[in-house]
C-alpha cells in the first residue's frame, strides 16, 4: 500500500466525539482541527445552536447541526471539497439522513462569472 492511500484510510476513519454537545456522535475529521473530536471546537457556538434548534426546525449551515430531528433538515454550504466529504462521511454513520451538503461558498454577493458560458 502506498503512502497516499495509508494516510487517506488514516484520515477517512470515524471517531467518538469525546464531549460538547456533540458527544458521542461519530466525526470523520480528515486530519482537521482535533478540537473537533474532543468536542472542544467552538463552545459558544455549539451552545447557541444547541438551545435554538428544535425538532423539525430547518437550518442552514454556512461554514452543520443535527438537533432538527428526523423532520427537520440542514443544508451546510462547505467550500473546501475535502471539508464537504468528511461532513457527508460523518453523517452517515450517525444517520443523519437530513443533512444536505453542498461543497459551495456562500457570501453577501454574487461572484462573477468565471470561464466560458
Amino acid at each position: 500500500m502506498n503512502l497516499a492511500v495509508t494516510l487517506r484510510n488514516l484520515f477517512s476513519k470515524s471517531q467518538r466525539i469525546a464531549g460538547g454537545e456533540a458527544g458521542g456522535l461519530r466525526i470523520v475529521t480528515r486530519g482537521g482541527d482535533p478540537d473537533f473530536a474532543r468536542g472542544a471546537y467552538e463552545p459558544p457556538v455549539q451552545q447557541l445552536l444547541a438551545s435554538n434548534l428544535n425538532a423539525g426546525d430547518v437550518f442552514y449551515d454556512i461554514d452543520c447541526g443535527a438537533r432538527v430531528g428526523a423532520a427537520g433538515r440542514v443544508y451546510a454550504f462547505e467550500p473546501v471539497p475535502q471539508s464537504a466529504a468528511a461532513i457527508e462521511q460523518s453523517a452517515r454513520p450517525n444517520r443523519f439522513d437530513t443533512i444536505c451538503v453542498f461543497a459551495e461558498a456562500v457570501g453577501p454577493k454574487c461572484a462573477p462569472p468565471t470561464g466560458d458560458l
